[in-house]
């Protein structure tokens, strides 16, 4: 163990904050996406699956859905199984605690004694919910045929293939190709995310150890959303639910020092790994 990661080990502080950065655009769903909502009760003639919505009616995507898709696709590339640190009992399970930059993106808790081999990880991935562009999306008043405002429904059901024929039909609400959501994500800096990443062992992303480890925690987000493109996000993924595409509009890097918060330029190679989010919007 290097001194480096013994202090950090040793110590009961976090590194101090440097800045944030900050990427912002557009989800658009290619294909029909359903993130499942709650309902107090089954009405007769309703929808039996409905999609999650504010308080005003609105379909959203919420932080936590795409955050957590966005580290199950780095932990897939990485092949973990959990994302708990490793159980006391079963020492060979491999899990997200065996990835650095897995860690320090999305955090880890400490083991249900509140303690840990490796000091406690803040999350430094801060992903926003998803509020729907009312503007730029499929509505009833654009479209009269759609069941809901913001919304339509479709009808499914199983096949019994020895008999040929249709069983279990319900309803499942979803919203439509085209809508598009606000998105917004924010990765917290800190004092040692300028020094060089230092991978673990067996990491399959190999990302680069030099320049600041700052720059090497946005390519695995870059890669991440890469990857969800190809994959779905929300339920019904295998039957051609929740293909999506990112419009990337921007990334700022506010710094922080002393009293002041603001924008700089972005140089460098932050400046190419900012050029690599807006690429995002050309590959579907």
């Amino acid at each position: 163990m290097s001194e480096n990661d013994k202090r950090k080990k040793d110590s009961k502080s976090l590194p101090p904050l440097k800045g944030k950065i900050i990427i912002k655009g557009k989800i658009v769903a290619v294909t029909a996406l359903h993130i499942g909502g709650s309902k107090d009760g089954i009405d007769i003639g309703g929808v039996d699956l409905n999609v999650i919505k504010n308080h005003h009616g609105e379909p959203f995507i919420p932080g936590s859905s795409l955050k957590g898709k966005l580290r199950s696709m780095l932990a897939r590339l990485e092949g973990t199984l959990q994302a708990e640190r490793r159980p006391a009992d079963d020492e060979n399970i491999h899990t997200d605690q065996d990835i650095r930059y897995l860690t320090n993106l999305f955090g880890i808790a400490a083991n249900e004694d509140g303690q840990g081999e490796e000091p406690l990880q803040p999350t430094r991935l801060i992903v926003r919910d998803c509020l729907l562009d009312l503007e730029n999306s499929p509505n009833q008043e654009k479209y009269s045929e759609m069941d809901f405002p913001y919304t339509d429904v479709k009808f499914e059901n199983s096949i019994d293939r020895r008999r040929g024929v249709a069983q279990h039909p319900r309803q499942l609400e979803r919203v439509p190709a085209e809508a598009k959501f606000d998105f917004e994500l924010i990765m917290d800096v800190y004092e040692d995310d300028m020094e060089p990443y230092s991978a673990k062992e067996g990491e399959k992303l190999e990302l680069s150890t030099e320049g600041p480890a700052r720059n090497q925690y946005l390519k695995a987000v870059c890669m991440a959303m890469e990857m969800l493109q190809d994959d779905y996000l929300g339920g019904h993924g295998s039957r051609g639910y929740g293909k999506i595409a990112f419009e990337v509009e921007s990334l700022i890097y506010k710094e922080l020092n002393g009293l002041n918060y603001g924008p700089v330029a972005l140089d460098g190679e932050l400046a190419e790994i900012s050029e690599q989010f807006v690429a995002l919007s050309t590959q579907n």
